[in-house]
């Protein structure tokens, strides 16, 4: 099994990287709720530059795909990323 899905069935988290090169990954995800992860090495070096703007990317895309962020974490060390559930309903259209 590739390894970003058993991440995403196992362990409930993506990172934003994965969303970037599978931009519908989570849509067959099983899960309500799955964990965010803003690409830690590009969190650290740089985090307004390549980090943030890829986890608020990350964040629009699934928005657009009928998930909701319900619980941010910004951390300077450690995993920084967002919570999101999926809706009742995927948006029409």
């Amino acid at each position: 099994m590739d390894p970003v899905l058993r991440r995403l069935l196992d362990d409930r988290h993506v990172y934003t990287r994965d969303l970037e090169r599978h931009p519908d990954l989570l849509d067959a995800c099983p899960h309500r709720h799955v964990f965010v992860v803003a690409t830690p090495r590009v969190l650290k070096i740089a985090p307004f530059s390549g980090a943030l703007p890829a986890l608020l990317k990350a964040v629009e895309h699934l928005e657009d795909r009928g998930w909701e962020p319900v619980a941010w974490s910004l951390e300077q060390s450690g995993n920084s990323g967002v919570m999101m559930r999926r809706g009742a309903a995927p948006p029409a259209g």
